[in-house]
């Protein structure tokens, strides 16, 4: 410290030395009196806080007269600012001053007082300034923990103090402000110190709202650290968080629910904003539709439920005054509910073709959606068809489309079924109808003979069928004579509903001989029938039915008989060897009268009394007696119930059935087994052996059954079929309306005779007239026209046994 003297105190001192000097001289004076105390040296100083100041405070004590007295006590005393001093209590020395051992400054910077005093006399005071020590510690002073909008300056600028050892602020420091999160900036990155120790810089916080950090250091002091906040600004804008764009089904909540989230302009989130969801397409409905944003400014919709209508289905999301965030849903069809006919084929095609137009179904959900990607199955279920391609799927449209259908080859109706998972299955009905025509065959009529210049006995008739053996209906055919000279009435026809077309006499030619008649129609080969003019006695009446009734018939009742006897006569030609039969009443069947005659061919015993009432039983009929060498008939019994034959009578069905029963006495169905032609007997497979019969069976028109024998009856498919059908009639699935299926067609439809019948009689050893045969096709059956199954013939076969007679009338067993 450097030390001063001031000039008005050397006159002083040299005074001092000069009175001295003389009392020096052994000169003596009166006592002095101390006058005053000066500051010597220490008055004004400066150093470091709590450190010793450079000059140790010293003072004078001059007498009244000026002149520095020694010996006397001066005290040093510490007057403000704390500090300490040592060798407070001095004497002056000869030179009158008396100097303190050390003064140290208290510890707070400032000003530091220090006086000396003598008795008696004013005291002087020293004064210091304490000075901050070196920097020790840095600590916040202001600006931390504050919020501010993301983005913005603090509204007070972070600052940090500078401490010495003792707390006292340092000035003039460096202190570095560098941001650590947040992404904000400062002002100033390195600002000293001031006066007071501190140091500030404005702080502009990060754009995204939460924490931000700043580091703050002086040279080796600890660093600190100050925190704010950066809150949300005012809403900007609504946007989605959720998925864009959601699937659900119709009627449903989609996957997940629409969430918005409002943002200031910097893209945080703000909370406590109201949001207002509305549907806007596709009618859905909505559940917790005024929502507030939660803290992360987020705001969710309570519950969605889709509307009814499948597709594109939206929901917006508002805030005040902001632009709307739009949520799609694509709704999804429900599951298949229904399946309707969306295209139908065309009612009728020709047999064994693949249809132009095909058909196709539409699949809805339950809210009549069109369902996409639903397999759908196509099955045949009747007429015999062929689909082809793959299991369609129904398109976005919800249609499924056929690929191809081939109809069956015989006429009548095709059903395909239309079927899938969880629907009720759809049915199309296509009508086969026949094809053009392909070829004409003879029906009956050919080979004939008849006297020259008369008419034939059977009128040529002709089938007219497509390349699948169908009956081709409403076609022209035209009848010529083309040998013998003979003529025709009736020379054009139309083709019937079966096909068939006749002419409508054929009189030969005026000269024995060969005669030729040629049928025609477009488009097909022609066809010629032969006839023979001759004047040899005909055939006709070789075999004779001779009929005994037990009780007396009415009028209608024995024309059906005369009428079916006719019939018979004309269909079996042989005369049979006559046998003369000599039997006790009750031999055929109860109501059978005593015989002794002479029997030609065939007896039959009619009986039309009551059997067991109406809607029961029906009747039986059978041979009794067969003779031993060929096994065939030679006396038989019809018994039907006259309960049941009102109805019949009334309807005209009742020729069909006696025609039916006397055919059993001739031994159809009564007389296979014995004749060794049924095989298989009571089995599904039950079937007709004879040769000839088989070659009729396979060659009428429409058949599709692949079997090479006759099909007869096995009761599959019937609802019980009468007593005593089963294994003695054709199989009425597959023939229908011949004449000897187990079932008569109602009033008004025929009941063919076949060449498939006349065959079988012939397979059993009669002689037979093929020619009788009545026009039958296939596919016009009974149970092939759905419900005209109205006259079972609930039949029962005889309870008597069969017996052989040979040719003298001896029964054998």
């Amino acid at each position: 410290m450097k030390f001063t003297v001031s000039m008005r105190a050397v006159p002083m001192l040299l005074a001092f030395a000069f009175s001295v000097g003389c009392d020096g001289g052994g000169g003596t004076t009166a006592p002095r009196t101390p006058g005053a105390v000066a500051i010597v040296t220490g008055g004004s100083q400066s150093a470091t806080v709590g450190a010793p100041v450079a000059a140790a405070p010293s003072v004078v004590v001059t007498d009244t007269e000026g002149r520095p007295m020694s010996g006397v006590a001066v005290t040093f005393a510490v007057a403000s600012g704390g500090g300490s001093v040592t060798g407070g209590s001095a004497t002056t020395n000869g030179s009158g001053v008396a100097t303190a051992g050390s003064w140290t400054l208290g510890t707070s910077a400032g000003a530091n007082s220090l006086t000396a005093s003598a008795a008696g006399l004013p005291a002087v005071t020293f004064s210091a300034t304490g000075i901050a020590g070196p920097p020790a510690a840095l600590i916040v002073s202001a600006g931390s923990g504050q919020a501010a909008v993301a983005g913005s300056a603090l509204g007070i600028a972070p600052a940090v103090l500078v401490r010495d050892a003792f707390a006292n602020p340092v000035a003039n420091v460096t202190v570095s402000f560098a941001v650590a999160s947040g992404s904000g900036s400062v002002a100033q990155a390195s600002p000293t110190t001031n006066a007071s120790g501190i140091a500030s810089t404005p702080w502009i916080l990060g754009t995204a709202a939460g924490t931000n950090t700043m580091n703050v250091s002086a040279g080796t002091l600890a660093p600190v650290t100050i925190t704010a906040t950066g809150i949300a600004g005012t809403a900007a804008s609504v946007t989605r968080t959720s998925a864009v764009t959601v699937s659900g089904v119709v009627g449903g909540a989609p996957a997940e629910l629409p969430r918005a989230v409002v943002r200031d302009a910097n893209g945080n989130g703000v909370a406590n904003t109201p949001v207002v969801f509305a549907v806007t397409a596709g009618g859905g409905t909505l559940t917790g539709a005024s929502a507030t944003t939660d803290v992360s400014g987020t705001a969710t919709v309570g519950g969605w439920t889709l509307g009814t209508i499948a597709g594109t289905q939206t929901v917006t999301a508002t805030a005040p005054g902001l632009a709307p965030a739009i949520f799609t849903a694509n709704a999804a069809p429900g599951a298949p509910s229904a399946m309707a006919i969306s295209a139908a084929a065309l009612p009728t095609g020709p047999a064994g073709e693949p249809l132009t137009v095909l058909p196709a179904v539409i699949m809805r959900d339950a809210f009549g959606n069109p369902v996409p990607n639903v397999t759908v199955t196509f099955t045949v279920v009747a007429g015999g068809g062929a689909l082809g391609g793959a299991a369609p799927s129904t398109n976005v449209l919800g249609i499924a489309t056929l690929t191809s259908w081939t109809l069956g080859n015989a006429v009548g109706s095709n059903v395909v079924r239309a079927s899938a998972t969880g629907v009720t299955p759809v049915n199309f009905t296509v009508a086969g109808i026949a094809g053009p025509p392909s070829s004409l065959t003879i029906g009956a009529g050919n080979a004939q003979s008849a006297a020259p210049g008369s008419a034939v006995a059977i009128a040529p008739s002709v089938f007219l069928r497509d390349r699948f053996g169908n009956a081709v209906s409403n076609a022209g055919v035209t009848f010529a004579v083309t040998g013998g000279g003979g003529a025709v009435t009736g020379a054009t026809q139309v083709t019937t509903t079966a096909g068939a077309a006749t002419v409508g006499s054929w009189t030969l030619g005026a000269v024995a001989g060969s005669n030729t008649l040629s049928v025609q129609s477009a488009g097909v080969p022609a066809i010629t029938f032969t006839a023979t003019g001759t004047t040899s006695p005909l055939p006709a009446g070789n075999y004779n039915i001779t009929v005994r009734y037990a009780t007396p018939p009415s009028a209608r009742q024995q024309l059906a008989v005369d009428r079916a006897v006719a019939r018979w006569e004309q269909v079996i030609t042989g005369d049979l060897q006559n046998i003369p039969a000599n039997l006790p009443a009750g031999s055929c069947g109860a109501s059978s009268a005593a015989l002794s005659e002479t029997i030609d061919d065939l007896l039959i015993f009619v009986d039309f009394g009551i059997i067991d009432g109406v809607g029961q039983i029906l009747g039986q009929a059978g041979p009794c007696f067969i003779r031993t060498a060929d096994g065939l008939p030679i006396i038989g019994t019809v018994q039907l119930d006259g309960a049941d034959l009102a109805r019949l009578e009334a309807d005209g069905s009742i020729d069909a059935v006696v025609l039916h029963e006397i055919g059993h006495v001739l031994g159809i169905g009564s007389l296979w087994e014995n004749q060794g032609l049924l095989a298989f007997a009571s089995t599904d497979t039950v079937s007709f052996t004879g040769v000839n019969t088989g070659t009729a069976f396979r060659g009428i028109p429409g058949n599709t059954f692949l079997g090479q024998s006759t099909p007869v009856e096995n009761c599959v498919g019937l609802n019980g079929c009468g007593q005593g059908t089963r294994d003695s009639h054709w199989r009425e699935l597959v023939l229908g309306r011949e004449l000897m299926t187990g079932f008569i067609s109602p009033s008004g439809q025929t009941n063919p005779l076949s060449l498939m019948t006349i065959e079988s009689l012939g397979d059993m050893g009669y002689l037979v007239n093929r020619g009788a045969a009545d026009p039958f096709i296939l596919g016009a059956g009974l149970w092939a026209d759905g419900n005209d199954r109205t006259i079972e013939l609930a039949e029962i076969k005889p309870s008597f046994r069969i017996r052989r007679m040979d040719t003298d009338g001896r029964i054998r067993q």
